[in-house]
């Protein structure tokens, strides 16, 4: 896409925004929430683990900590996005419709 618009003297818009950021509250505090939840133990797990020589990277122990883990881990983030879409948010003045629905 770069080259395309290149080619024909337009700049591309960058990939990313520059700037405070004063909107991104609730995502913000998504992402506190699952750190505390339950990324952090296994953050301190796989950390402790490296650090005793337990887990060298290669293809194997790649391998076998995800046919341990991936279920057991993906089993949590599911439950950290089910306590997330299912927690109340306050009632907004501001009312959108979408014009055509009744």
């Amino acid at each position: 896409m770069q080259i395309q618009l290149n080619r024909r003297g337009r700049q591309a818009p960058p990939p990313f925004i520059t700037g405070p950021s004063t909107s991104n509250q609730r995502i913000e505090s998504f992402w506190s929430q699952m750190r505390k939840q339950s990324t952090d133990y296994w953050i301190c797990l796989f950390s402790a683990i490296e650090e005793t020589g337990d887990y060298t990277g290669d293809f194997v122990d790649k391998h076998i900590s995800q046919f341990c883990f991936m279920g057991l881990i993906q089993d949590e983030l599911d439950n950290v996005l089910q306590v997330w879409n299912d927690h109340k948010i306050r009632a907004s003045s501001v009312v959108f419709q979408v014009e055509g629905l009744e």
